[in-house]
């Protein structure tokens, strides 16, 4: 691949919202989202051989389980004062914020960047922002429409999986112009070469349109020690999540324990890893990765300088957005730039050890 290009959209709302304690820098917008995995044994099975199992298995006694905190019963009475539909929401937690979020679909199809988010104080329980996509062109129930075995059927290579959407014109995943009207069959197939394909069916006609803009390929998630006096502890919920939803989302992830420079260096110097998550202990300009030593916002920015900006990043270490300006690492990662890359931080590490 020449170039990493990331869509984020609906994929970093997918982390910042399973992931806890996130906030976003900048970011993008993304369509293509994978409905159908194979499950995390599976994953672990298939993409995961690079993992360091001994390590893994030698710290995992030091991490520390993610439980839920709030009674959902009585948030879901507090949303119900603000939301009288009868939609179907979605919910999770960060460390001061209760998120509620419900994704439009018009008889099954997924309406491309249409949601209603609401985000309330954890404490207070007051509403602290509400957020509405809401096309208002758009009809209430869909025409007749081809079968997704029929989508399947027309494109060639071996179909990965196919999801119905409704196209935004905001779309970067679909480029096609003029936007579809008509609902379409998104199908992701593997060509003979190994080659990511993203076709476009016309639902209602049964005829193909172009193609998308297929993902990059690969993630990349470490947790550094938690106690590096010692040389133990894993924050093995965490990054195992980060490589899981990184894997959902079509990006088969290196998950590793402790890596060394030269594992970090790799994927810095790299055409292919497009997620980076690090959670360690460190700052705005250095984590520790291992017990002997920390890579620095200044290693990242001479590593990365011949190859393309991080599209995806999570800084774990604490503190390591509360800087972004030169030298720092959501400087480096993103070479300076805000446009098609985009930064995330923990926003919750106090309760984390």
């Amino acid at each position: 691949m020449e170039s990493k290009t990331l869509y984020i959209g609906l994929a970093v709302v997918a982390i910042g919202l399973l992931v806890v304690g996130i906030a976003i820098f900048t970011s993008g917008d993304d369509l293509l989202e994978r409905p159908e995995v194979m499950s995390d044994q599976e994953q672990a099975t298939n993409e995961s051989d690079v993992i360091d199992e001994t390590l893994r298995e030698d710290h995992d006694d030091g991490a520390t389980p993610v439980t839920p905190s709030v009674n959902w019963d009585e948030w879901d009475e507090v949303l119900r004062k603000y939301e009288k539909s009868d939609l179907p929401f979605n919910r999770d937690e960060s460390d001061d914020t209760v998120i509620y979020w419900h994704q439009r679909e018009i008889d099954g199809a997924i309406v491309e960047f249409d949601y209603i988010n609401y985000q309330f104080d954890k404490d207070t329980k007051e509403l602290k922002k509400k957020i509405i996509h809401w096309r208002d062109d758009l009809p209430e129930h869909l025409p007749p429409i081809i079968t997704k075995e029929e989508a399947e059927s027309i494109v060639g290579g071996e179909v990965q999986f196919s999801k119905l959407y409704i196209i935004s014109p905001k779309s970067h995943v679909v480029q096609i112009k003029p936007t579809p009207e008509n609902p379409c069959w998104v199908v992701r197939s593997i060509d003979k070469n190994g080659n990511i394909i993203i076709t476009i069916i016309d639902a209602v006609e049964g005829k193909m349109l172009g193609y998308g803009v297929p993902p990059p390929f690969t993630g990349f998630s470490l947790s550094g020690p938690m106690n590096t006096t010692n040389c133990s502890g894993v924050w093995t919920d965490h990054y195992q999540n980060a490589e899981s939803w990184f894997n959902t989302m079509g990006y088969p992830t290196d998950a590793v324990v402790y890596p060394n420079e030269v594992k970090v260096k790799s994927h810095i110097q790299s055409h292919e890893t497009a997620m980076f998550y690090e959670l360690a202990h460190g700052g705005s300009d250095y984590f520790e990765n291992d017990c002997i030593g920390a890579i620095t916002a200044n290693e990242i920015g001479s590593w990365i300088e011949d190859y393309p900006k991080m599209p995806f990043t999570f800084v774990g270490s604490c503190g390591g957005m509360c800087e972004i300006d030169t030298g720092t690492f959501s400087y480096e990662f993103r070479k300076g730039s805000i446009e098609s890359t985009v930064g995330i931080k923990a926003d919750m590490l106090r309760n984390m050890w």
